[in-house]
């Protein structure tokens, strides 16, 4: 969605869900007519990687031992 190349990824669902595919050239589209809905999807984006690698730290220090408390000094 952000770059150009080629992306492969498996998973496994653990429930029914629906996929809708878009392909990039009508998805730029939809943001540079509306750039509103880009900028919400963008910021919804940011926050999950946000809380993964907020995530991942936590469990990073838990590994380690250390207090889970996140430290941003």
């Amino acid at each position: 969605m952000l770059e150009s190349g080629l992306r492969t990824a498996s998973g496994v669902c653990a429930a029914d869900l629906k996929v809708v595919k878009i392909e990039k050239e009508k998805l730029d589209a939809i943001f540079n007519l509306h750039t509103e809905v880009g900028l919400t999807v963008l910021k919804r984006l940011a926050g999950v990687i946000s809380e993964r690698l907020s995530n991942a730290y936590r469990d990073l220090l838990s590994a380690r031992g250390h207090d889970t408390t996140p430290s941003y000094g």
